[in-house]
């Protein structure tokens, strides 16, 4: 009788100790979703030097140098992206006029409403940086 009242309490023990690693991960996760969707590129500039310099263990200097020469590829990234919004925006409404037949004239309204608000958060995004 005492044999599985110890394995019970081992069991338990793994289970509390896998629910807290997965609560504390899902947490870490949200965390950094949550700083890179509110801080947009700063936060995402300092994810990509925090990797870089563990993975290739940067002295300070080298880290200061990776931080830089990573800021300024996302400025050069968003001065591409700003450029060839035009076509972009051509392409994806051309995409959205192509879906639109195949929809009834309700979902044609929601899809219409729908892309509204993705280019509403993409020109805040925008302003943003």
């Amino acid at each position: 009788m005492k044999k599985w009242k110890l394995w019970t309490g081992i069991i338990l023990l793994f289970l509390a100790g896998v629910c807290i690693g997965v609560i504390g991960t899902g947490l870490y996760v949200r965390h950094l979703v949550e700083s890179v969707l509110q801080e947009g590129p700063p936060a995402v500039g300092r994810l990509v030097t925090g990797k870089l310099s563990r993975e290739l263990d940067l002295s300070d200097s080298q880290q200061v140098a990776v931080g830089k020469a990573v800021g300024e590829t996302q400025r050069r990234l968003h001065e591409l992206r700003h450029r060839h919004w035009p076509e972009t925006d051509r392409i994806l409404t051309d995409g959205i006029e192509q879906i639109k037949p195949d929809l009834t004239p309700e979902q044609q309204k929601k899809l219409d409403a729908l892309y509204d608000r993705l280019k509403e958060r993409w020109r805040m995004r925008a302003q943003k940086y």
